[in-house]
This record gives structure tokens, C-alpha cells and sequence, in this order.
């Protein structure tokens, strides 16, 4: 790996590094008034296990599984990360009026009765997401009135809506989510992301970085079990990271709503590509490869949420990863 391949890289790990922070800081500051995602977040964190045990039977069974302490340490913050970007990627989506999960919020989320709902509402201080307040339910609020007229009067005053409720305004104001027309876009977009990547490698003919080679062998490329599994893991991964976690952090706090979205779309992108370099030489082909397919991602999530991005993702990489052998050579 060449001196600028390492500098973007130590760019990339720190800059991610820092968003797993805030993410983390955001969660535990705000975990009571965040509870209701938080079975979500958990959800995703298991499916990443998940995804992470089968590949190691993979790796297992071509004689390169890691040793079991090292597993159980890089699993369990995988966990956590994975669980706090899916906390707080879909709390930003709520207050930016964007689709997060949207099929899985639509059949999964367990609503509870009105009264026990929490309230999730911005501070009076103007806060970010780090500081969500919550409130208590209005029947708690009326045992504390002295008479029965009192409480008669709350109960007829307008209470604030509960947290489902708002929740139920804002999907009802988005685009309709339409899981038919998601699934064939998805579809189309990953089509064109593979030719596009199957024309360029024709073209320039790229290969293996030394790096990887000297770390995973001449086999690199070929078609495996384990390999397969990687590829799948990696979308699942990047899709909760940059799309779901990154773009919408940055899209929050800088106010790129609507049209400026598009700024939060680049930068994520950016960051996406900048992640890959090192991966084949000459860098400039995978950069050249990752940054438009990253922007169409990026899009994706914005019109339908990240479950689009994470099918376009993965059947990108489970494509390439088995037609690699006859696009990438070995340095």
C-alpha cells in the first residue's frame, strides 16, 4: 500500500471512529427517551452476529479462523456499534423526514397503549440528538392534581402527543413507502452498479493490492464459501454505518434537508470511497468504481430507507465476489 493509500485510511478509520463515538455518547445520554428503537438496534446488531458466526464457519473450514478471544472482542463491540448507528440513524430519519426501516418499522414495532407511550421531543435548549428529552405521561401528571376538577380540566386540555403518535404524523407526511417499486429499483440500480464495474475492471485491468495478497494469498480472488459470507457481512455493515448512521448525522447537524440532503449523500459517499482504497492497484480504479455507486446508494436511502441500499449492496458484492477471479489478477 502506498503513502496516500495509508493516509486516506487513517483519515477514514479516524473519522469513523469519531461518528462511532457520537453515536455512542448520543445513546447513552438519551437511552431512556431512545428505549423505544432500542429492540430495533438490538435486532440489527443480532443479525450481524449472526451473519459473523457463518462466516467463521467459512473461515474454519479453510483453516483461517482467528483466535476465539479476539472473535469474542470484535463481536461484541460490532454489536454495539451496529446497534447504536440503527438507535440513533433512525431517530435522525424521524426528525428529517426520511424513510429509515420503513419495512421493518411497519411490521415489527410493537406500539403500546397510548398512556405508556414516552414522549420523544427536542429539549428547550435546541439540543441535538443527544439531549431528548422525556416526558411523562399525562395520568401520571393528573395524580398529582389536588381535586377532581382539576383533573377533569387536564384531562379536557389537548395532551402532547406521545412518541407512536408523532411518529404515526410523521410517516403519514412522507412519501408512501411502496415495497414493490423499492424492491425493482433496487434490482435495476444493482444491474447497472455490476456492469459498470465489470466494464471498468475490462478496461483498465486492474489487481490485487500486495497488501492483501500477502495477508489472504493467491486465492484471494477465487469464489468462496467464506468469501461469499464476507461480502455479505460488508454490505450489511457499510449500509448501517455510512448510509443509515453517517449520512444522517451529518445531514442533522448541518441542516442539509430537501435538496441539501445531497451534500450529506457526498460526503458519505467520499468517506464510503475513501474506506476502499488499498483494495487493487492502480487506488484511482476502485475509486473510480466505489464513489458513483456510492452516490446512487446514498439516493437509495433517501427515497426508500436503508433496507434498498442494503439489497443493491449485497447483491453487488455477491455478484462481484464471484466473477472476481476473471476481472482482478494477483500482483
Amino acid at each position: 500500500m502506498d503513502s496516500l493509500a495509508t493516509v486516506f485510511s487513517t483519515i477514514t478509520v479516524f473519522t469513523i471512529g469519531i461518528f462511532a463515538l457520537y453515536v455512542f455518547a448520543s445513546w447513552f445520554s438519551s437511552r431512556e427517551s431512545l428505549r423505544p428503537y432500542r429492540n430495533i438496534g438490538f435486532a440489527m446488531g443480532g443479525i450481524l452476529l449472526l451473519l459473523e458466526f457463518i462466516t467463521l464457519i467459512g473461515l474454519s473450514i479453510q483453516n483461517l479462523s482467528p483466535p476465539l478471544g479476539l472473535i469474542i472482542l470484535t463481536d461484541t463491540i460490532a454489536f454495539f456499534r451496529i446497534a447504536a448507528f440503527t438507535i440513533i440513524g433512525i431517530t435522525l430519519c424521524k426528525r428529517l423526514n426520511l424513510h429509515s426501516l420503513p419495512w421493518v418499522m411497519e411490521h415489527f414495532i410493537y406500539t403500546p397503549p397510548t398512556s405508556a407511550a414516552p414522549n420523544l421531543i427536542e429539549s428547550a435548549s435546541g439540543a441535538g440528538p443527544s439531549e431528548f428529552v422525556i416526558e411523562a405521561p399525562l395520568g401520571a401528571a393528573a395524580t398529582l392534581l389536588d381535586s377532581e376538577a382539576e383533573a377533569t380540566a387536564a384531562i379536557d386540555t389537548e395532551a402532547e402527543p406521545t412518541f407512536f403518535e408523532e411518529l404515526d404524523v410523521q410517516m403519514a407526511e412522507r412519501e408512501p413507502f411502496l415495497p414493490n417499486r423499492m424492491i425493482a429499483i433496487s434490482i435495476g440500480v444493482a444491474i447497472l452498479a455490476i456492469l459498470y464495474s465489470v466494464g471498468l475492471f475490462l478496461l483498465t485491468k486492474p489487481s490485487l493490492s500486495e497488501l492483501l495478497t500477502s495477508q489472504l494469498g493467491d486465492d484471494t480472488v477465487a469464489p468462496s464459501f467464506a468469501g461469499i459470507m464476507i461480502a455479505i457481512t460488508f454490505a450489511f455493515i457499510e449500509e448501517i454505518t455510512f448510509r443509515l448512521g453517517i449520512q444522517n448525522i451529518v445531514a442533522y447537524q448541518f441542516n442539509w434537508v430537501n435538496e441539501k440532503y445531497w451534500f450529506a449523500i457526498l460526503f458519505s459517499s467520499t468517506l464510503w470511497t475513501m474506506a476502499h482504497i488499498g483494495v487493487l492497484e492502480p487506488n484511482w480504479v476502485k475509486m473510480a468504481q466505489i464513489f458513483p455507486i456510492g452516490l446512487a446508494l446514498g439516493w437509495l436511502f433517501k427515497r426508500f430507507g436503508v433496507e434498498s441500499s442494503i439489497i443493491v449492496h449485497l447483491v453487488f458484492n455477491l455478484v462481484l465476489v464471484l466473477i472476481a477471479d476473471q476481472l482482478i489478477s494477483i500482483t
